[in-house]
């Protein structure tokens, strides 16, 4: 409402990525910032859980229509996020929506995230429920004596045992979103022209 008081026009970037894949993801960087609940607890608001996630954040559909109500049609661009992997398709979404040539290049970036596997990051997850964070509070040692960098980065040196499993695909609540997201992201498809279900697998 604010933006759209200031009597500019804008232009709205929306960067959308597969529901499970996001979901898990964002349940993993909790882990690795000092987060030691169940991905269960963390997907349902419940007295245990400090930080949660709604599921429903995640109807790309309803999003992008709420937004071109507001903002007007073909004021609203979306990004998959797995187009970023490909340096030619991101390059032609961001020239057409900026209006500019864009010529970005993978040698431009360099990765920092380093994914922790399976085991490492149970252990992560253990060690993180004595340690004070502010993903939890109730841990025994504070913050600046001991910390879960110093102990995802020792893990990392020994990153060795299976990859991590789709929690998403695991859990009997996120399986009852699995027809809703599937539903949302072909209404969306058909709204932008996009293949996600073909190009990007989208559900």
């Amino acid at each position: 409402g604010r933006l759209i008081s200031t009597g500019f026009k804008f232009k709205i970037l929306i960067s959308i990525r597969k529901q499970p894949d996001i979901i898990d993801s964002l349940y993993v960087q909790y882990v690795h910032q000092g987060g030691a609940i169940s991905f269960q607890n963390f997907i349902k608001l419940t007295p245990k859980a400090p930080i949660y996630i709604s599921l429903n954040l995640f109807d790309y559909n309803s999003m992008y229509r709420s937004l071109n109500n507001k903002f007007g049609e073909g004021n609203v661009f979306v990004l998959p996020y797995e187009a970023i992997s490909s340096y030619d398709d991101m390059n032609k979404f961001l020239s057409v929506f900026l209006g500019i040539e864009i010529q970005l290049k993978s040698q431009l970036f360099k990765k920092q995230n380093i994914s922790l596997s399976g085991r490492n990051l149970k252990i992560l997850r253990f060690s993180n429920r004595f340690m004070t964070s502010w993903a939890s509070a109730n841990g025994i040692f504070p913050s600046r004596l001991l910390n879960t960098k110093i102990v995802r980065r020792f893990l990392q040196k020994f990153n060795g045992g299976a990859k991590n499993k789709k929690s998403f695909f695991n859990n009997v609540y996120c399986q009852s979103f699995v027809e809703k997201y599937s539903q949302s992201n072909q209404d969306l498809q058909k709204a932008l022209g996009v293949n996600l279900q073909e190009k990007y697998n989208y559900l």
